[in-house]
């Protein structure tokens, strides 16, 4: 590694990243989706580089700059926030001191914590006993830090001979990002019955259980509704164990199956079935003849209805705010969101956190004019802004 090489390196990424944000900015469907610059950058440098087209002269030190500026960025972590202002140098030492000790004592008891629980019982209990007791620490870098922390941290243990650590990194990073979306979607559409899963997401769609499947030629007819949901496209099965309809009813309404699929004997004999949707609890009776048409368009309708329920609950929880005080007040009496219009300004958003508790969380595509003014200083606003409180 020489200087040049890196110079070189730093300068063709910034280029990259600089493209990747002009593209952004001009391509919606790329806001739409949340892509960020990084991802764009990345893809392009892939095209471009040394891998793809071979246009730009990216060196293969590249991979290796992601875990000095991990431990740069975690070194310097203890100045976020503190503001240094002219004749503060003092006080401001003192408070970055006293940061600095309280993160280390709560960095030794997260990381530690992980490395004992690898060393007494994961490596121990993981078949073959040859997980290296250095995956513990792994855990705590992939849950803090993300993909990026952990397949830097994957590099330095391969480096020291502990294979297949960047592949670990990644995987418990991408475990970390899922359970944080299942539990996103428990906390937005669950109730006190269960899970509540969105059809399109769902595993099962609809399941189809029998009513008094011991008289003659329910199980055919259920089995018969299951084919036909199957070759719709439906996700879709039966229960057809020895259990009784209730603990079936409760079963399924408690794992989250959007739609349950009823027919019995008298149901065979009006030549109908019953839907009961997880969402509402609401039962509709539907000809077997209409079977094909009505169970996507309740589905849909499961579906748009969740959405809904979920963004008005979303609506209710935003607050405006004209002053940094209403902010503050609003917050400690709702919770939630709190918009503003903000002037831009990093010294704002600190006293916006000094003060208020709450930090910048987005400010989103669809612009709304609540005024003039920056609620914080008084001066011009730039921009609307959303605050809360990070958990």
């Amino acid at each position: 590694m020489d200087f040049y090489s890196v110079i070189m390196d730093f300068f063709w990424v910034s280029v990259i990243l600089f493209v990747a944000k002009i593209i952004r900015e001009h391509v919606k469907i790329l806001q739409n989706f949340f892509i960020p610059v990084s991802l764009i950058a990345g893809f392009i440098a892939w095209v471009v580089g040394p891998y793809g087209l071979k246009i730009v002269p990216l060196t293969s030190l590249c991979g290796d700059y992601a875990g000095a500026l991990i431990t740069v960025l975690f070194a310097t972590i203890g100045l976020q926030g503190l503001g240094i202002k002219k004749g503060e140098g003092k006080k401001r030492a003192k408070d970055i001191a006293g940061y600095c000790v309280y993160r280390q004592i709560n960095w030794a008891v997260q990381f530690s914590v992980p490395m004992i629980l690898s060393i007494l019982l994961l490596s121990r209990l993981h078949t073959g006993g040859d997980l290296h007791p250095a995956f513990g620490w792994l855990i705590p870098v992939s849950f803090l830090g993300g993909t990026g922390p952990a397949i830097a941290a994957g590099q330095v243990l391969d480096k020291y001979g502990f294979s297949d650590f960047t592949g670990l990194g990644i995987t418990a990073a991408a475990y970390g990002m899922l359970l944080g979306l299942i539990g996103g979607i428990i906390m937005t559409h669950g109730d006190n019955n269960g899970l509540v899963l969105p059809p399109r997401i769902a595993p099962i769609q609809a399941m189809v259980i029998p009513v008094a499947q011991h008289k003659e030629g329910v199980l055919e007819a259920a089995s018969a509704l299951l084919d036909r949901l199957k070759a719709a496209g439906i996700r879709a099965r039966m229960d057809s164990s020895d259990q009784s309809m209730g603990w079936k009813a409760a079963e399924y309404e408690m794992k989250g199956v959007p739609l349950r699929v009823e027919i019995g004997p008298k149901d065979m004999e009006k030549n109908q079935c019953v839907l009961v949707r997880r969402d509402s609890g609401e039962k509709v009776f539907i000809s077997l003849d209409e079977l094909e048409t009505a169970v996507p368009a309740t589905l849909d309708a499961i579906h748009d209805g969740l959405y809904q329920r979920a963004k008005k609950n979303l609506e209710e929880h935003i607050f405006e705010a004209h002053s940094l005080e209403e902010a503050k007040a609003l917050q400690a009496q709702h919770g939630g969101f709190i918009k503003t219009m903000w002037c831009g300004e990093l010294a704002c958003e600190l006293k916006m956190k000094e003060e208020a508790g709450m930090t910048s969380r987005c400010i989103p595509f669809a612009q709304e004019h609540l005024g003039d003014t920056c609620p914080i200083c008084g001066r011009a606003a730039k921009k609307m802004i959303y605050w809360g409180v990070a958990y």
